[in-house]
C-alpha cells in the first residue's frame, strides 16, 4: 500500500513582488506521523521553477493523528 499524497501548487514572491525563481523550499512536519504502517517523510525539499512556481506532492496531515502541521522555509540568496 502506498502513502496518500495530494498535489500542492502556488507561486512564491519576495516582498517587492518579484517571483522567487529557482529557490529551495523545505517543508517539514512538526510531528512524526504514520499512515497504514508507513512512516510519513518528515522533510521534503523542492525547488521553485523559473516563474516562482512551487509544485509538490504532500501527505495531507489532516489524515494523521499527531496534530502535525507543515513548517515551510524558503532559502533566499546569500543564506547558507
Amino acid at each position: 500500500m502506498s502513502l496518500t499524497t495530494t498535489l500542492v501548487t502556488g507561486y512564491l514572491y519576495d516582498p517587492s513582488g518579484a517571483p522567487l525563481a529557482n529557490h529551495a523550499v523545505t517543508l517539514r512536519l512538526t510531528r512524526p506521523e504514520v499512515e497504514n504502517n508507513i512512516v510519513v517523510p518528515e522533510v521534503l525539499t523542492v525547488t521553485t521553477d523559473g516563474a516562482g512556481l512551487l509544485s509538490v506532492q504532500l501527505w495531507p496531515n489532516t489524515r494523521g493523528t499527531a496534530g502535525s502541521q507543515y513548517r515551510i522555509t524558503v532559502k533566499t540568496y546569500g543564506e547558507t
